[in-house]
């Protein structure tokens, strides 16, 4: 019941919610589910999933036992308020094959809504295979590799997949649009008995972004889009993280792709690795701070933490922090041809440039200075011949030669 007393008070943090809206009735959902798994008191065609939680429905199927709930027309509410409708919601559950780790095997969602007084969300279609519905991660008072191999190798495939989400935020006047999430996680099978890892993908298409009200603001914003053709603006995200556990360091390489239909794209990838030592400073958490305790207190200041362990598990896991390589690109769509005065920009550019170490500056001005005037792709790369320490980025301001040297760095500006 701590997590929904928890939830409850963070009520108290309105606005948080408000900017939010759909990550509170993502938690509500999924907490009351596991709190169904719990304590359970049917009722014809109502379940009390517990004293703050109802789940009301109109026909189906709920036998907690099965680990089933089948119901058409139902609504979830919190203390007498009805927190979403949905036209039809099916979940499985497994809490018997590991108690201490329950599964939502399955979950599906049709025809959800959600109306509050800032914003009202509707959702086509939810659906999660195999979420957990714990997340804690179970570290001793050392983290050995062999418990960390152990537990990564126990984590299951994930997939969850959302359609037709609209949320009107009623005091901002925008309307956010999205056609499909898309995200999975899976297992990375091992190769080795010293090796394990995990893997996660996610698309998110065609989000659209429409200011519907009247004053300046929005008029020129839609005034630029409609010089390109545009009504709002669309964008697909791309994304994900391969993270691989072996001979006591982490490989982790992420990447994301934004493309702003007809106006520009952007992406960026990095490959980095981690030393054992970020293990054994999540075992020192674990061991000096209640968890509980830290969810109701955000504020490490007030646990009695041995301050110099903490500083050197802190330097020896940024000391680790090693960076094998890096990219990021910008690419015009469309953009730079209705920018007004360009010669403006690079001015703005050059007088930017003035804080900059002279090297850097260097390096940067010809291709940006391009791209202003010519669009094309603006690319900025990093292939050090070793890799490189995190510590090292630190270098860049006072020797900026060597951190370039070191670092492999490259601006380049490339035409379409």
């Amino acid at each position: 019941m701590r997590a929904l007393t928890g939830y409850k008070n963070t009520e108290n943090t309105s606005q948080f919610w408000r900017c939010l809206p759909f990550l509170k009735a993502t938690f509500v959902f999924v907490m009351c589910f596991l709190m169904a798994m719990l304590q359970p008191v049917q009722a014809k065609n109502s379940v009390n999933l517990s004293p703050e939680f109802t789940l009301n429905y109109e026909n189906g199927q709920v036998d907690m036992n099965a680990g089933i709930i089948d119901v058409v027309n139902a609504e979830l509410l919190y203390e007498g308020e009805v927190q979403f409708n949905a036209h039809t919601l099916i979940a499985k559950f497994d809490n018997k094959s590991e108690p201490e780790n329950p599964i939502l095997k399955m979950l599906d969602i049709s025809g959800l809504s959600v109306e509050h007084d800032d914003a009202d969300i509707s959702i086509g279609q939810i659906t999660f295979i195999n979420l957990p519905l714990t997340f804690d991660y179970p570290l001793s008072g050392q983290s050995e590799p062999d418990e960390i191999i152990a537990y990564l190798n126990r984590q299951h495939d994930s997939h969850f997949k959302l359609a037709d989400l609209e949320i009107n935020l009623k005091e901002a006047d925008i309307l956010v649009s999205i056609d499909e999430i898309d995200a999975s996680g899976e297992r990375i099978k091992p190769l080795t008995d010293n090796m394990a890892g995990v893997k996660s993908s996610y698309v998110i298409s065609n989000l659209s972004i429409t200011r519907y009200d009247k004053d300046s603001d929005a008029q020129r914003l839609n005034e630029m889009l409609a010089q390109l053709g545009l009504n709002s603006i669309r964008q697909d995200i791309i994304g994900g993280n391969e993270s691989r556990y072996q001979d006591r360091r982490v490989s982790m390489r992420l990447h994301q792709n934004f493309d702003l239909s007809q106006l520009v794209r952007f992406s960026w990838d990095l490959e980095i690795s981690l030393g054992h030592s970020i293990f054994d400073l999540g075992a020192f958490f674990v061991n000096h701070i209640n968890i509980h305790e830290l969810s109701e207190n955000d504020d490490l200041d007030d646990f009695d933490l041995p301050e110099e362990e903490l500083r050197n598990l802190l330097l020896a896991s940024m000391g680790e922090i090693l960076v094998h390589g890096a990219s990021v690109e910008l690419e015009d769509k469309g953009v730079m041809a209705v920018m007004p005065e360009p010669d403006m920009f690079v001015q703005m550019m050059e007088d930017s440039f003035q804080n900059l170490p002279e090297p850097i500056a260097d390096l940067l001005r010809q291709p940006v200075t391009d791209f202003i005037y010519h669009g094309g792709i603006l690319a900025v790369d990093a292939n050090p011949q070793t890799p490189a320490n995190l510590l090292q980025l630190g270098t860049i301001m006072i020797a900026p030669e060597v951190a370039i040297q070191s670092l492999g760095l490259a601006v380049r500006h490339q035409k379409n």
